[in-house]
């Protein structure tokens, strides 16, 4: 079973062409909202992840809708001296070990952004590879063991705590114990 998450339209009209043409189940998640389309990102590769910013002190890996919040993240970060590698990780299952594992030699640590439980998402899928690879911190941005709820997309966003100033504050935490340690 493969397992996507598109960031934006594009990405999900690529991912379809490419499950329709690769032999074996695929599940494919999209979110309700309106996302804006990233510019510049290279086409859609099955099991390959993309980085979309350059930073060396945390890595910001997000899927889905949650690029956009991690993106800006990036750059509240930005303006308090934090660097912040963006990767979109639209392959759940097949993971890009290897991106992880490159980042992993040169940043402090990790946060995942997903619109999903934190339990065997994608956040289970990077500490996997992190503990057999490059160990490094993780936070796990992501829907924590509890009822789900209704309402609008940017409602249950907020009610979730997957905004851009909570990736913000899980990757100052990061840094901070890092540094301390």
């Amino acid at each position: 079973m493969r397992i996507i998450v598109p960031s934006d339209g594009r990405e999900t009209k690529e991912a379809i062409v490419d499950a329709y043409k690769t032999p074996g189940p695929f599940f494919i998640r999209l979110g309700r909202s309106k996302v804006t389309t990233l510019e510049g990102r290279p086409p859609f590769v099955l099991g390959k992840a993309n980085l979309v910013r350059e930073g060396g002190d945390v890595a910001l890996v997000s899927t889905g809708i949650m690029l956009e919040q991690a993106m800006a993240a990036a750059d509240i970060l930005a303006g308090r001296g934090v660097k912040a590698a963006v990767v979109n990780m639209p392959c759940i299952k097949p993971i890009d070990a290897d991106m992880i594992a490159s980042l992993a030699a040169r940043v402090r640590g990790f946060v995942t952004c997903e619109e999903h439980s934190i339990y065997g998402g994608l956040g289970s899928a990077v500490a996997e590879v992190l503990c057999e690879s490059v160990p490094r911190p993780l936070r796990r941005i992501g829907i924590r063991n509890r009822f789900g709820q209704s309402g609008n997309p940017d409602e249950l966003m907020k009610e979730y705590n997957l905004l851009a100033p909570d990736i913000v504050s899980a990757a100052e935490s990061l840094v901070r114990d890092v540094c301390q340690a």
